[in-house]
C-alpha cells in the first residue's frame, strides 16, 4: 500500500517514487493500493501549474502501468477528466441504510464481547438505542464512525468501572448518548463554519465584481 505521505510532492521526486512502486509491483505480480489518492487525481486548473505537474506525472504512471493498481478516493466530483478512460473498474461504495448501520451495530457488539472475554457487557438499552434511536439515524455514520463511537462509549464505562472499583465494564445507554451528543455537536460546529467560509467566498466575490464593474454598463441584446 502507498501512502500520500510515502511520495514526496516535487514533480522529479513525485515520479521517480511512483516509478519505484509501481515497477516494484510488477516485479512480484503484486497488486498496489494508492490509498487517498485525491491529491493525484484532482482535476487540473490553468492557474496551479505545480498541481497540473503533478497530475501530468500520475496521469504517465498510470499509462504505462502493466499490473493491477488500485486507487481509493472519496472525491469522484474533483476527478480530472483524464483519468476517466485510464480507470478500468470503477467500484462505488453505496452510503449505509439504516439496515445497513443495525448489521455493523449487532457485529460490532458481538465481537466487543467476544473478544473482552465477557469482561465487556452491552446492555439491552443500549443496543436498542444504537437501533432504533433517530439521534443515532440521523447522524448517518459510516462503519469507522460507529467503531469509533462505540469505542468511545466504551471507554467512558471503563473510567466510569474503574471509579466505582467494578471487576465488569457494562456500556449503558448513558454512555453511547454522550458519544452521540458530542458527535452531533463537533458536525453542527463543522456544518457551520463550512457554511461561513462559502458566504466568505459569495461575499469576496460579489466584492471583487462590484470593484470591477463600478462605472460600467452592460448590454444584453
Amino acid at each position: 500500500m502507498v501512502l500520500y505521505a510515502s511520495t514526496p510532492e516535487t514533480e522529479p521526486l513525485v515520479e521517480r517514487s511512483l516509478e519505484y512502486f509501481l515497477k516494484l509491483g510488477e516485479r512480484y505480480g503484486a497488486v498496489v493500493l494508492i490509498d487517498e489518492a485525491d491529491v493525484y487525481l484532482e482535476a487540473r486548473h490553468v492557474l496551479d501549474i505545480s498541481r497540473n505537474k503533478l497530475v501530468s506525472v500520475f496521469l504517465r504512471a498510470l499509462e504505462y502501468h502493466r499490473g493491477i493498481l488500485f486507487l481509493t478516493t472519496n472525491r469522484v466530483q474533483t476527478f480530472d477528466s483524464a483519468f476517466t478512460s485510464r480507470i478500468h473498474v470503477a467500484l462505488h461504495y453505496k452510503s449505509l441504510t439504516d439496515p445497513d448501520r443495525e448489521k455493523i451495530w449487532l457485529n460490532s457488539f458481538e465481537r466487543l464481547e467476544r473478544d473482552s472475554g465477557d469482561k465487556v457487557h452491552i446492555s439491552v438499552a443500549t443496543r436498542e438505542y444504537a437501533y432504533e434511536s433517530r439521534d443515532v439515524q440521523s447522524l448517518h455514520w459510516n462503519g469507522r464512525e460507529i467503531r469509533n463511537a462505540l469505542q468511545t462509549a466504551v471507554a467512558l464505562a471503563e473510567t466510569e468501572a474503574l471509579e466505582e472499583n467494578k471487576d465488569k465494564v457494562t456500556v449503558t445507554d448513558k454512555h453511547l448518548r454522550a458519544v452521540v451528543r458530542m458527535s452531533r455537536g463537533f458536525k453542527n460546529f463543522l456544518g457551520q463554519q463550512k457554511k461561513r467560509s462559502n458566504d466568505d467566498v459569495e461575499k469576496d466575490d460579489e466584492e471583487e465584481f462590484e470593484d470591477n464593474g463600478e462605472g460600467s454598463t452592460v448590454r444584453v441584446n
